[in-house]
């Protein structure tokens, strides 16, 4: 259970619930609206979706070997648990495959209520979370976009989920979670950066360092 905490970075997991907490509480204050079963549906989503994107990473990681270079911080570095043998890298990358599918039946549940907009959204959650890090991480300051939008757009998804329209209020609960988590990944650059550069990243901390 320890390597599953470590491997998933459950650590992290609090900024989904944030964000969809965000979204729901939107939803609400500007519609008057609440269901706690799709409530319950979209956070578990959101949650299995950012353990896929912890876990994948950490499974690319250890493959480009940037693990075994970073100097590990409560923020940044990654984590050992593939280096120090203490997972096996297929096990790994299943079970960030499970949370994948966990996220995608539940997207397809939304999808039977909701098929637009919810389809762009998820099929970017679907391509950022399978080619963010061996991809997407190594173009020109994508990175920081990437990772931005696709948390903005979780809390968005959770807004959608309730009030079944696109509107100013969804709009302004995905561009200011789009930013700040964009900038809250620019932090956790700095100390990794020597790593990243030698792996073929290309976030903005390398382009402009």
């Amino acid at each position: 259970m320890s390597n599953l905490v470590l491997i998933t970075r459950a650590n992290f997991l609090l900024l989904t619930i944030v964000i969809v907490a965000a979204g729901l509480s939107a939803s609400f204050y500007a519609h008057e609206v609440f269901n706690p079963f799709d409530a319950f549906l979209v956070l578990i989503g959101a949650l299995l979706t950012h353990m896929a994107v912890n876990v994948f990473n950490n499974y690319f990681d250890y493959r480009s070997k940037i693990d075994a270079r970073t100097n590990k911080t409560p923020f940044s570095g990654g984590v050992d648990i593939l280096v120090e043998g203490k997972m096996k890298p297929s096990l790994a990358f299943g079970v960030g495959l499970l949370c994948l599918i966990g996220a995608a039946v539940i997207g397809a549940y939304f999808l039977t209520r909701l098929f637009y907009p919810l389809l762009p959204i998820l099929l970017y959650g679907l391509v950022a979370i399978c080619l963010y890090t061996p991809v997407l991480s190594k173009i020109h300051a994508l990175s920081e976009i990437v990772a931005g939008t696709g948390f903005g757009l979780m809390g968005l998804g959770a807004y959608l989920t309730q009030a079944r329209l696109l509107d100013a209020t969804g709009i302004a609960v995905f561009v200011p979670v789009s930013i700040l988590v964009g900038l809250l990944l620019f932090l956790n650059e700095f100390p990794d950066v020597e790593a990243d550069k030698a792996a073929g990243r290309r976030h903005v901390v390398i382009l402009f360092g």
